[in-house]
């Protein structure tokens, strides 16, 4: 396949876009861009591959539509899948997609008006494009869907800052704890939405150091970014984004906690999950927000949104150990991940005849990680201190989130280096503390 190139082979380029191995289909595409798309007859299979299952063929694809344009017949196809990538998990496939719209199909772009409206990685995606494309029209109607969404963001940012003020009752705390989260969810939404903007106004280029800046934890590096920011502008999109990302601009000083009214309102707003927050806040949260609270609060979840971690939460089982008992043995071939929700468990190994106590893993961490990835036998074994509750998940429902969510395996990454320090400081002390 790779020599079809050098000897303008156009009909086994052709072929090869049906190929049912995803290797052959990327070589075909590869191979159309070296003969600088003049294959006429390719162009169908072009624009099946923008659906393909296969992640890079589909990057390849879109790559190749940033710049290619199709024949007439294919257009409202073309703009189909260009549409349907915006939703897309894999977010080199949005920000691809969102280029070829951009400068490609304006029929795309109409298409696409209706994402803004919805949830998820398509929206920033969509405000992406219509900004990009530099047409008055698309430029208007983004602008005006942005100054509505960010003066909503900052009036929930304002609720949220007067929530975390009120320290009223642990009762109402518990209560607004699925609240809380919600309107977090939310906010992170409409500044994704306008950091988007900000991209396809300034150029990912232009733009990237500065939103490094605002999303870091350095507050130095923070501020700098904030005010960077600002200058940058405009100021209808610049301003509301910066009070956004910076809650200490929200006065913090009033405790009065939300009214029946406050309450009524959330539960009239558009988003799902801010309406499902204020009835939790006036009810009490309900199991399934009490899986998705615990979620959210374990480190290698957080970053995910609420959609994302209900889709987590629905592969997961529950399961309950009494003291003692044990959750898996060293040397058991791994198959599941542990997540605590209540109670306490033991790491323990045998060394050289000596058992050996890792760490105590209490509500919130994550447990069984590594040979779940590896798939080699557990290297150590775990047990139940007291009562304990957990939610499992399958390695290969857990290897299809990492492949949806690429971020997860950076928490996986960062908790597998903990714990082989933690590890070795553990066997170390018990080295010195036992006479050779």
């Amino acid at each position: 396949m790779w020599a079809a190139s050098f000897l303008d082979d156009q009909r086994r380029v052709v072929q090869a876009f049906d190929d049912a191995d995803p290797r052959v289909r990327l070589e075909a595409i590869l191979s159309f861009a070296k003969m600088k798309a003049a294959v006429p007859d390719a162009a169908k299979g072009l624009v099946a591959s923008l659906r393909d299952h296969d992640v890079e063929v589909r990057r390849a694809a879109l790559k190749e539509a940033v710049r290619w344009t199709p024949p007439p017949e294919l257009e409202q196809e073309f703009a189909t899948a260009l549409v349907e990538c915006l939703g897309n998990g894999d977010r080199t496939v949005r920000e691809l997609a969102s280029q070829a719209m951009a400068v490609q199909s304006p029929a795309a772009l109409l298409q696409a008006l209706g994402l803004l409206q919805a949830r998820g990685d398509a929206a920033p995606a969509t405000v992406e494009a219509l900004i990009r494309s530099g047409r008055p029209e698309m430029f208007a109607h983004a602008r005006t869907h942005l100054e509505k969404q960010l003066a909503d963001g900052v009036r929930l940012a304002r609720v949220r800052a007067h929530i975390a003020a009120d320290r009223s009752s642990s009762n109402g705390a518990t209560h607004s704890a699925f609240l809380q989260i919600a309107l977090d969810d939310y906010i992170q939404f409409v500044v994704a939405c306008a950091l988007g903007a900000m991209r396809a106004l300034h150029g990912k280029r232009g733009f990237g150091t500065v939103e490094q800046g605002v999303l870091s934890g350095e507050p130095l590096a923070r501020a700098e970014g904030l005010e960077t920011l600002l200058n940058f502008g405009p100021s209808w999109l610049a301003a509301p984004l910066a009070q956004l990302l910076d809650r200490d601009s929200f006065d913090t000083t009033s405790t009065r906690g939300l009214s029946k009214s406050d309450l009524e309102a959330l539960e009239n707003h558009q988003d799902k999950w801010v309406q499902e927050g204020a009835r939790a806040a006036s009810a009490g949260p309900g199991q399934h927000m009490k899986e998705l609270i615990a979620l959210k609060l374990v480190p290698l979840f957080s970053d995910l949104t609420l959609e994302q971690l209900s889709s987590i939460d629905r592969l997961m089982v529950t399961r309950h150990y009494v003291k003692g008992e044990t959750l898996f043995t060293q040397g058991d071939v791994g198959s599941e991940l542990f997540v605590v929700l209540d109670g306490e468990v033991r790491i323990h190994l045998d060394s050289g005849g000596v058992e050996v106590t890792l760490a105590r893993q209490g509500p919130n961490s994550v447990l069984g990680e590594m040979a779940v990835f590896d798939e080699q036998p557990r290297s150590a074994s775990a047990q139940a201190t007291r009562d304990t509750t957990v939610r499992v998940l399958r390695r290969d429902r857990l290897q299809a989130i990492v492949h949806e969510h690429p971020e997860v395996l950076l928490e996986f990454v960062k908790n597998l280096s903990q714990r082989v320090r933690t590890m070795n400081e553990q066997l170390q002390a018990q080295r010195v503390a036992t006479p050779s």
